[in-house]
């Protein structure tokens, strides 16, 4: 996948001020000049997104070490000065659109993107290179079927461009999952001060439960923060057998294996300075686990799991208690990251509530529309056939 830079079959804006966008592949020399990581990662820390860590040089750096380079592109925006006003990291991969059922897929479709890293490009708010980023990125050479940004804030410039001015441009704009809450945690300066913002409940039952794990365990009840390249080998192995044995296992199938391929993962984020996992024991067995990281002042709550065999002492809970309390004792974040979604215990932990949309971006051909219109009216069926099960269902 060579495609030089600029595209000269490209038209540029006629604008005198209007930005030119290069594309290069990786890994070009220049993107270790450190002029350039400067500013890119200047770009980063003013975005204030907090998914921006995905488009940062660290990030980037880290895909670099366990992805084919083939997969991965470089956006670089200048103005007309030849002034860097905006990068935008690319990884080309595949992604899915599930027909599923109560977590069960029927079909898949496995279209082949170009994915926006940190789902929200850096680039000034100017409609004319969200245009100029788009044609670059569906330029036949490509050889992708679309454009991709997983986490898209609703209020993002690119979301408002997707929806408004992409069938302008021969586009078709598909937000397959609509509209979804995203919870996050901004901390206050002390622990007490978090803690007391939650239901007087809610806090109770943190301690009380904590309390009934650690008898539970003999009072050997263990929080283990990982965040160190010699303690990866041994996490994977724990957190991949509280997998193995967790409800998500069951239902959606494996979230951490142990493997080399996700030991290579882990060790590239402790090699980056990114990596903060944490893992729950009761005496010298594994209980829970978190699967995240840190980079600068926000912590990503990636993935989590818990052993079935402990759900009545909701280690889960307990876990999340003790991670708060280490996250302010050690290297304290401002920012926590729950993830998309919108399962209880985010409703019930953060205090900051955002919303979010998937955004497929493609040409509008004949095979695209059937494809779209056809998971979306999948989707409208199942979630039709939901709530008259709910209406008929007994209280």
């Amino acid at each position: 996948m060579k495609i030089d830079a600029p595209l000269a079959d490209t038209p540029r804006p006629a604008s005198p001020d209007a930005h030119a966008v290069s594309l290069s592949q990786v890994p070009p020399r220049e993107w270790d000049d450190a002029a350039l990581r400067r500013r890119w990662s200047e770009l980063v820390e003013s975005a204030e997104h907090v998914n921006a860590v995905y488009a940062s040089p660290e990030w980037f750096d880290h895909l670099r070490r366990v992805t084919p380079a083939e997969e991965l592109l470089l956006i670089t925006a200048r103005d007309a000065a030849g002034e860097l006003v905006g990068v935008v990291p690319v990884r080309v991969e595949r992604e899915e659109l599930q027909y599923d059922v109560a977590s069960r897929a029927l079909l898949r479709w496995r279209p082949r993107v170009a994915s926006i890293l940190g789902s929200v490009p850096l680039l000034p708010e100017d409609a004319r290179l969200s245009a100029r980023l788009c044609e670059i990125l569906l330029d036949a050479r490509l050889g992708c079927d679309g454009i991709y940004l997983d986490t898209a804030p609703v209020e993002s410039a690119f979301r408002k461009f997707a929806a408004e001015e992409s069938a302008r441009l021969g586009l078709l704009a598909y937000f397959p999952y609509g509209a979804r809450p995203w919870h996050l945690v901004r901390f206050p300066s002390q622990e007490e001060e978090y803690f007391s913002q939650l239901k007087g409940k809610v806090r109770n039952d943190l301690k009380r439960r904590t309390k009934k794990l650690s008898e539970r365990c003999g009072d050997q009840l263990e929080l283990v923060r990982v965040d160190a390249a010699e303690q990866v080998d041994s996490f994977v192995a724990d957190a991949a057998r509280v997998s193995h044995n967790s409800w998500q296992h069951e239902a959606i199938g494996t979230r951490v294996a142990d493997s080399g391929e996700q030991r290579r993962h882990l060790l590239s984020l402790a090699e980056g300075g990114m990596l903060r996992s944490y893992l729950l024991r009761c005496g010298e067995r594994p209980c829970a686990f978190v699967l995240g990281y840190q980079h600068e002042d926000v912590y990503h709550y990636a993935e989590i799991g818990y052993d079935r065999d402990f759900t009545n002492f909701s280690p889960g809970m307990v876990l999340y208690y003790l991670l708060v309390r280490d996250l302010f004792a050690h290297r304290p974040p401002s920012m926590l990251n729950f993830g998309r979604g919108d399962a209880v215990y985010k409703q019930r932990f953060g205090n900051v509530r955002r919303e979010d949309v998937s955004i497929f971006l493609m040409r509008k051909t004949l095979r695209n529309r059937l494809r779209v219109g056809s998971h979306e009216a999948f989707r409208s069926l199942v979630s039709a056939a939901r709530r008259a099960v709910r209406k008929v269902k007994p209280a």
